[in-house]
């Protein structure tokens, strides 16, 4: 069996972040640019994430002229004035999601970029995928809307899932290369139901059935999950603050009987005044009481961009200290307090796009303020988008390419070592929705995928 998702790589925190920054926009100013433009669909929709200061910017298509610009709320909430027509959407963060492999940071991300059609009918899509954030992979809770980012009135839903591949059978169990999945929808397409079976359709074994409920604000409220086969069934119950919208707490319990059974693990978030992330822990049940896996801590600066990030486990205790240029992160100190050395690493900026050009790696003492260099790393960008498509580190490369709208078509990384090598790639319907992923975990790829998922989806 091939090896199966052995990414060497390591996202320190959950930021669905692709790409790098595209150029010196005064964003701050954009966001009153273009507001309240009358006479054109309102498109509302959300980032997936529990982070502040994400940016939308659409450009037009194929002159790359800004169209509309706008900022998530504290929910992750957006909304932009676009006239109907295909555009390209790109996704800045300023809080950035740094890539480790062994203690050293490799790729700086901090844009993701998407098409985005508007159709005359107010319905709108954010179409793509983010291959080199594993989106492939991810749950029914995301299903049925753009991966990091979507929209409250799609013009398509997801109907089907299927798998095939090596991957199946490592969770799925020997003997079962396929699983089909259909999805159901209930109010404001909201996914509702999930049901995976095993085979090619669902005539086959039904395996799993997940249902899942929301509250007035349209949040999830509860999800259950039903396992025919392995009998592992388990619930799980969301807790917000008063508006329904804030998570405070996530409990998941074995059993399918939502809010009964067993405890399983918890999630616990904290807030500061401003409504900004100051921690998030992570907790296995051991009977009886909480056991701490994992504790995220924030410190935010008054723009709020990112300062300090702690992550503790029982192996590990990093401090992640963040420099910014604007919105540009031009630094990263990373303080191992368990098992030195320590690692920096400064980025450098072209000067006329902002776009990293170079980086480059130190070892030493964070405290003592002593550090020797390790290594460079160059970046490339493609013309149209102003986007990575190729980051080299030493003998390691690491690729990407776009379709003419923007879209992601692959993600490679070769490495030294053949075992932290992978080779993703996506085929989009004449929709431009996402029809099928192949990924393989080797280069020069062998057919074949160790994982390949076809998508099929409904108009609205």
């Amino acid at each position: 069996m091939k090896k199966i998702l052995q990414f060497a790589v390591i996202a320190i925190f959950f930021l669905s972040i692709n790409g790098c920054l595209k150029s010196t926009i005064d964003y701050t100013g954009l966001l009153t640019l273009i507001a309240n433009r009358s006479g054109t669909p309102y498109v509302r929709g959300t980032v997936n994430n529990t982070f502040m200061k994400n940016i939308l910017t659409v450009y037009s298509i194929p002159d790359q002229l800004i169209v509309a610009a706008t900022q998530t709320d504290s929910y992750g909430q957006w909304a932009l004035y676009v006239p109907p027509g295909e555009y390209n959407l790109q996704l800045y963060s300023a809080n950035p999601m740094i890539v480790l492999d062994a203690g050293s940071p490799r790729e700086l991300y901090q844009i993701s970029q998407y098409e985005l059609s508007v159709g005359s009918d107010g319905k709108s899509m954010v179409k793509g995928i983010n291959l080199g954030q594993s989106e492939i992979f991810l749950t029914s809770i995301q299903a049925g809307r753009a991966m990091t980012v979507s929209t409250d009135n799609p013009q398509y839903l997801l109907y089907s899932r299927l798998m095939n591949g090596t991957y199946v059978v490592a969770k799925y169990g020997a003997g079962n290369t396929d699983v089909y999945a259909l999805f159901s929808y209930g109010a404001n397409n909201r996914v509702s139901n999930m049901r995976e079976y095993l085979g090619t359709d669902a005539s086959g074994t039904l395996y799993s059935d997940t249902r899942l409920y929301y509250n007035m604000a349209g949040s999830i409220e509860s999800m259950a999950v039903e396992n025919y086969v392995t009998a592992n069934d388990t619930n799980t119950v969301f807790n917000y603050a008063a508006d329904g919208k804030r998570i405070l707490n996530i409990i998941t319990r074995y059993g399918h009987s939502i809010g009964t059974g067993t405890n399983k693990s918890r999630s616990t978030y904290t807030y500061d005044t401003l409504n900004r992330p100051t921690e998030i822990k992570l907790e296995d049940w051991v009977d009886p009481v909480w056991n701490t896996v994992q504790s995220l801590i924030y410190t935010w600066n008054t723009d709020n961009t990112i300062y300090k990030l702690t992550i503790t486990s029982g192996t590990s205790d990093y401090d992640f200290y963040f420099t910014y240029v604007g919105n540009n992160v031009t630094q990263l100190d990373v303080d191992d307090k368990i098992i030195p050395p320590d690692v920096r690493a400064t980025y450098t900026l072209d000067t006329g796009t902002n776009l990293p050009s170079g980086s480059e790696f130190y070892t030493g003492n964070y405290v003592a303020g002593t550090w020797a260099l390790a290594g460079n790393g160059t970046y490339t960008h493609e013309p149209t988008f102003g986007l990575l498509d190729h980051y080299t580190f030493g003998t390691e490369s690491y690729y990407m390419t776009y379709d003419p709208r923007g879209k992601q078509l692959s993600v490679s990384q070769d490495r030294s070592d053949p075992l932290k090598d992978f080779y993703t790639v996506a085929i989009y319907d004449s929709n431009g929705n996402i029809s099928t992923a192949e990924y393989y975990g080797e280069i020069p790829i062998v057919p074949p995928a160790d994982l390949t998922v076809t998508f099929t989806w409904q108009a609205l």
